[in-house]
């Protein structure tokens, strides 16, 4: 469960293009409009990381996947045995969407947590902006750093530079697991997907 309240407060960060640590199914995250450059960059910045390195796009059903990447019948049946899930899929993108800032060029990353709150989230951006906002995130961590599930694990220069942080009372209502997601690459093969635990 979650509060509305801070929905609304990640959501008006997000539109605003600010950033935001939000929760997911897995380790917390650094948030922001992946079609702003500034707000990515800041990102960047935050966490030292190189700039050659991709976000993951969030979705809240597997319909954005189709729509914006090449599938096929294998990844299509395993989106939906396994999405929303610990998974972070690689496609390769649809042309229509410029994603070069954040690492993105014919590969994209693509997460759909099992939380309600990220679906809950992410359900507000598209219905109301219909792709001209895209949800992105990435560990909140230092790059070079274990990834963080509580505030209190979170580097100080990070908290002071976002517009909405969530209180611990939230997160533990969120069920974090701690263990980053699984990636299984598509993009060179989508029958022999290279799966990646991390």
């Amino acid at each position: 469960m979650f509060n509305n309240q801070d929905l609304d407060s990640v959501y008006n960060a997000i539109v605003s293009n600010d950033i935001a640590i939000i929760p997911t199914d897995t380790v917390l995250g650094l948030s922001c409009n992946a079609l702003n450059q500034d707000a990515c960059n800041k990102i960047y910045d935050l966490k030292n990381r190189d700039k050659s390195k991709p976000f993951a796009i969030f979705a809240s059903n597997t319909q954005w996947i189709y729509n914006n990447c090449v599938v096929d019948k294998y990844i299509i049946d395993f989106c939906n045995k396994n999405l929303p899930g610990n998974y972070t899929i690689i496609v390769n993108l649809k042309t229509h969407l410029k994603l070069s800032h954040i690492g993105i060029n014919t590969k994209i990353g693509i997460r759909i947590p099992k939380s309600d709150f990220c679906i809950g989230l992410c359900d507000k951006i598209y219905k109301n902006h219909n792709d001209k906002i895209i949800l992105c995130a990435t560990s909140v961590n230092i790059s070079g750093f274990p990834p963080a599930i509580k505030i209190s694990d979170v580097d100080k220069n990070i908290l002071q530079n976002t517009a909405y942080y969530p209180q611990e009372s939230f997160l533990q209502s969120q069920g974090l697991s701690g263990i980053p997601s699984t990636i299984v690459d598509f993009s060179d093969s989508s029958q022999n997907p290279l799966i990646i635990k991390r």
